[in-house]
């Protein structure tokens, strides 16, 4: 009969090769003799009970990681999608005080200044242009964000298709681009002092 439980040593192989994927390292780390570790490494990944429990563990640490993903992705449509009146109250027209912000808009805030009654006086948000650029490349929405969203002056020929945006919005972005495209064109200031 086939054993199909690990002795501690080969569980411990399991977790430690699960580290960095070093067989050798992994097995010296697990108590295996450093002279012999490369061959007791060797061995240890082709048993197949061994085996079975390492595609088991990474199993479950890819499902670990797209969870994590899940909530990254979630963080920067967040960011994305909040905007500075979430820190006014919207019947005073007052700052809010920063501990009454709901948790996934006080995640969107980088840094703020409080007053001595708590309340915002400056606040830093995230950047929203990262966020679409981050959430428009891992959809698939945009092969490039042009650079003149973030930087003004530099323009890139690319295509933009981000599904979100209105028709207005996007004579906007052309308007930019356009703009930035003719101040390009123009020669640069002279430097030379009239004599």
């Amino acid at each position: 009969m086939r054993r199909t439980t690990l002795t501690p040593k080969q569980s411990a192989f399991v977790r430690e090769y699960l580290v960095d994927h070093n067989g050798t390292q992994a097995a010296i780390r697990a108590g295996y003799s450093p002279s012999s570790a490369r061959t007791a490494a060797g061995e240890l990944l082709a048993h197949p009970v061994i085996h079975g429990h390492l595609a088991r563990e990474a199993g479950a640490r890819q499902d670990r990681l797209e969870l994590q993903a899940d909530q990254t992705l979630e963080r920067w449509r967040r960011i994305a999608g909040v905007t500075v009146q979430a820190l006014v109250d919207p019947v005073t027209g007052e700052p809010k005080r920063f501990c009454e912000l709901p948790a996934d808009v006080a995640y969107c805030v980088e840094a703020y200044e409080l007053d001595e009654q708590g309340r915002i006086v400056k606040a830093k948000m995230y950047s929203k242009i990262d966020a679409l650029k981050f959430l428009s490349k891992h959809l698939q929405l945009a092969h490039d964000v042009p650079d003149v969203l973030v930087q003004p002056m530099t323009v890139n020929h690319t295509e933009i298709f981000l599904g979100s945006l209105s028709t207005e919005e996007l004579k906007v972005i052309e308007r930019v681009l356009v703009r930035a495209e003719a101040a390009k064109a123009l020669p640069a200031p002279s430097t030379d002092t009239p004599q």
